[in-house]
């Protein structure tokens, strides 16, 4: 069996390719823009994650699993994310006595944002 090579891309194709990814991102950028806008502030809010197939973000990305993970926004710049697994693992350690302890042991060590 004969290979077909495909043939080279010409700079007139290249460009052509370029400016569409372009306009491609820019509209996405867009909407990601619009998602931050209307993001609920001062407030803490949850969202699940979806999958991403893996080689989204370059070659060497793996992606991530199929099952979701929970994302809490609001606290901090970035948004914490873990399974559901973890967050009961971080509830219950919150509604123990082991934490109320520590903190009433270190409150004088904590800063506050005015």
């Amino acid at each position: 069996m004969a290979q077909v090579q495909a043939k080279p891309e010409t700079a007139e194709e290249k460009l052509a390719r370029l400016e569409h990814e372009n306009r491609e991102l820019l509209a996405q950028a867009e909407k990601l823009k619009e998602q931050i806008k209307s993001a609920p502030r001062g407030n803490v809010y949850f969202k699940l994650t979806q999958a991403r197939l893996p080689g989204t973000n370059g070659p060497n990305d793996k992606g991530m699993t199929t099952s979701g993970r929970i994302s809490m926004y609001g606290i901090q710049r970035f948004p914490i994310t873990l399974g559901i697994d973890g967050w009961n693992r971080v509830l219950s350690a919150l509604t123990g006595d082991s934490y109320k302890k520590f903190v009433a042991e270190n409150a004088s060590k904590f800063s506050h944002k005015e």
